[in-house]
């Protein structure tokens, strides 16, 4: 098995958009994309197979077994827009080609004009400010980004799914933008996904609430600090210590 499409309706949706994400730092763009699934009600239009995931299987909440698969969302808001996600990565780089080379097709199908693409700017250290910085594949684009506060990049790379799904929408005749949201990093970061979407609002006019990002990211601080007070807690207990002294002779 390379890549296989399982379709939901019998005509492609129209959609004028794709955003998309998969889990990547901070699982940021994935959250932000989950978070349009809910607010606008998505329905689910294609699932996308691939053999390029671990071999294993996930069990839903009503007790089902599914294969881990990319999901492919459709919502009539803003003149259609198609929301697409996954569960991971795919194991191979070849393998991230095939989706997002199969994906782009669909897209095209629903007539898309403009992909984007949803990503973490890892800062490894904590934000002072929540800032997103972008890139693009057209200056008209990129010009976009520039008007709404958006910080544009001048350098370094994209790694992974994220990168490719906007960059290859080139090569399909379609525009494609990277919005990524400043984190450190190395905790679930659903503040940076909220700034991704509101810049995205900005840039497309789809309006959403935030209320379960703000939920989301006060339950991550909140075991953020305890973790912070566990770590203190052993380091004092660490340095009330007597030394100790082994002699080998």
């Amino acid at each position: 098995m390379s890549v296989i499409v399982k379709r939901f309706m019998d005509n492609p949706p129209r959609a004028e958009i794709l955003v998309g994400a998969v889990p990547g730092a901070g699982h940021v763009g994935k959250i932000a994309v989950d978070h349009l699934i809910h607010e606008l009600k998505a329905d689910l239009v294609a699932e996308i197979y691939t053999s390029a995931f671990p071999p294993q299987i996930y069990i839903q909440d009503d007790g089902i077994a599914v294969m881990p698969r990319f999901q492919l969302y459709h919502t009539r808001a803003n003149s259609g827009m198609l929301l697409f996600t996954g569960p991971a990565q795919t194991e191979s780089g070849e393998a991230g080609y095939q989706v997002v080379d199969r994906l782009l097709e669909l897209a095209k199908e629903s007539g898309v004009r403009i992909v984007y693409s949803l990503a973490a700017y890892i800062l490894g250290r904590e934000p002072l400010e929540r800032g997103v910085h972008g890139t693009a594949t057209s200056q008209r684009l990129l010009e976009k980004l520039g008007e709404v506060g958006v910080k544009l990049m001048d350098g370094g790379t994209i790694t992974g799914m994220n990168g490719l799904l906007f960059a290859m929408a080139s090569l399909k005749g379609m525009e494609g933008a990277c919005l990524l949201g400043e984190t450190a990093g190395y905790y679930t970061d659903a503040l940076a996904s909220k700034e991704v979407l509101r810049v995205f609002a900005r840039l497309s006019g789809v309006e959403v609430s935030y209320g379960m990002l703000d939920v989301m990211a006060a339950e991550t601080e909140k075991a953020l600090k305890a973790m912070r007070a566990e770590l203190a807690k052993r380091e004092e207990t660490k340095e009330s210590k007597p030394g100790r002294m082994d002699y080998i002779s």
